[in-house]
């Protein structure tokens, strides 16, 4: 694996799905999921993934992520592959090149909005104040600068997931996936959220890999893809 730096270059590919199958047996039958499914992300570069209830859509982001196996192809992050590497290998590929912002914010609920954010980073190494520092000019950049203190508990629903984004982004990840990432909230915070995200994709560089339902949200994206009989194509 390689333990450089990233490099966030134009145009370089940062996340690549490479014939991915992946199938489940259900009782007697086999159900495929994915069929030599190809997805390539570029440096910066904002993706939108649709498709109907059941057509894989977690599925893939969950083999894009190295949380699950294909049955054949390989998923390269940042020059790494994800599909080779054991356990503790995607771990440290998730923890050096990787971001996720869930639906559901999965914020730790006993821990502030400030060391909810700078835990990516006290996992990689980082001291506390390093990481405190960081996580304290991530939370301003999405407009939280003054609930660096606050619990999950004590922020509205579009607080916490712009804590998640802050998290996500926070150690400057290659590419953050994005399952869903408003459909907890209102139409005004969805928005806010969405934009949010598209702001800082073109600030940091990072690219963003969104899973959404909107195909409204997800035109104003770079890419809008459709996943259908196990594979990625145009909308």
């Amino acid at each position: 694996m390689n333990d450089s730096p990233i490099q966030l270059d134009a145009g370089k590919p940062v996340l690549q799905a490479l014939a991915i199958v992946k199938s489940y047996q259900q009782g007697a039958d086999e159900l495929q999921i994915l069929d030599r499914c190809e997805l390539e992300v570029r440096a910066g570069e904002r993706v939108a993934i649709l498709g109907r209830s059941g057509s894989g859509k977690s599925t893939l982001l969950h083999l894009l992520a190295g949380l699950d196996d294909a049955d054949s192809g390989d998923v390269i992050v940042a020059g790494d592959n994800l599909s080779t590497a054991n356990a503790a290998g995607r771990a440290a590929i998730r923890a050096r090149s990787m971001g996720f912002v869930y639906q559901a914010h999965h914020l730790l609920p006993e821990f502030s909005a400030l060391e909810n954010v700078a835990m990516p980073l006290r996992l990689q190494g980082a001291n506390g104040t390093s990481a405190a520092t960081a996580a304290a000019q991530m939370l301003d950049q999405v407009g939280l600068a003054d609930r660096l203190k606050h619990q999950p508990s004590a922020l509205s629903g579009g607080e916490r997931q712009r804590v998640a984004v802050a998290r996500a982004l926070v150690a400057k990840p290659a590419v953050v996936l994005a399952d869903e990432p408003t459909g907890n909230l209102d139409a005004d915070n969805a928005q806010s959220v969405f934009d949010l995200m598209c702001t800082l994709s073109e600030v940091t560089g990072t690219a963003f890999v969104i899973v959404t339902h909107d195909e409204t949200l997800a035109q104003r994206l770079d890419r809008a893809l459709l996943l259908e009989h196990g594979r990625l194509g145009p909308l």
